[in-house]
Order: C-alpha cells, then sequence, then structure tokens
C-alpha cells in the first residue's frame, strides 16, 4: 500500500501535464512552501502520509497541509484498482475541495498504470 500512495504525487503530475487535473496553484509569496494533503488510511495495513499536491518533488508536511482525507484499507484499494469511482467515497474529507478531488481522481487513475 506505502508503494502505491509514495506513487500518488507522480501520478497527479502526470494527470495534470495531460490536462485532466487542474494546474498548480502560483504562489504569490515564494517563502511558502507548495501546498500538501495529508492521507490517512485506516486498517491493520494502514498509516498516515502527507503528499505534495503541487510538485511531486516538494516537501510535504502539516505545515502546508490544505486538506485531509481519510479512508479505509479497503477503499482505498477497491478506488485504486478502478472498482470505486471517485464521488463515491464515503470517508471523511476536509480542507481544499479541488485538492481533495484531483488526488481521489489520480488514485483512481492508478488502475490504468
Amino acid at each position: 500500500m506505502g508503494v502505491a500512495v509514495q506513487m500518488l504525487p507522480s501520478i497527479l503530475a502526470a494527470r495534470r501535464q495531460a490536462g485532466l487535473a487542474s494546474p498548480p496553484l502560483p504562489t504569490l509569496d515564494p517563502t511558502l512552501a507548495p501546498r500538501s494533503l495529508r492521507l490517512t488510511i485506516e486498517g491493520e495495513s494502514g498509516s498516515d502520509w502527507y503528499l505534495p499536491v503541487d510538485d511531486p518533488t516538494s516537501t510535504a508536511g502539516p505545515d502546508n497541509c490544505v486538506g485531509e482525507v481519510v479512508l479505509d484499507e479497503v477503499e482505498f484499494c477497491r478506488l485504486s484498482a478502478g472498482r470505486l469511482r471517485p464521488q463515491d467515497v464515503a470517508a471523511g474529507q476536509q480542507g481544499d475541495r479541488a485538492a481533495l478531488n484531483e488526488l481521489l481522481y489520480a488514485m483512481a487513475s492508478m488502475s490504468r498504470l
């Protein structure tokens, strides 16, 4: 599961490059860190991750976190296997809705790799 999660920033960047996700938000203040999202997968093999949103090579962490999504491990597996639509994810989501939706769609696109 950890390997799949670590692939998400690159998948999101590839979706942006293909025009399937919105471009990163421009930062008016260059001293601000790029945005990140917190992904929590609950269950026996679950964990917490901070994922960069704007640049897959940037550092992600709680200081620049703009949202959080919580998924059950089965729900994560179904979503990343293309067996669950992003809009049908029933888990908790809070924060930047656009960034969260793009992350969920990046998860769903993993089945097409």
